[in-house]
């Protein structure tokens, strides 16, 4: 059975805005899902995550495509773009 710690290892990344880390234990997490069985409560957990973290998630890749603009435009001229601290913020 997965346990709820590598859901709320996959929150806490999202949360930070390190999405790199999030994908990585998003993987992992489903391996443990597949290894565990696909129980009621497993898939519950994990509808949950996914409901939670997809309105985040969009608003991150917006943010993202967004600030496209700004790179191509500093790598037209070699300059580094301005730094944003964190992408997302939530707090529930």
């Amino acid at each position: 059975m997965v346990t709820g710690a590598s859901a709320a290892l996959v929150r806490e990344a999202i949360e930070r805005g390190d999405f790199a880390s999030a994908r990585e234990l998003w993987g992992e997490y489903c391996s443990r899902l597949v290894a565990g069985g696909l129980t009621a409560e497993a898939m519950a957990e994990a509808a949950e995550l996914v409901e939670w973290s997809r309105p985040i998630l969009i608003c991150a890749r917006a943010h993202a495509a967004g600030r496209l603009p700004v790179l191509r435009a500093a790598g037209a001229y070699g300059a580094s773009p301005p730094t944003t601290r964190g992408l997302v913020s939530a707090s529930y």
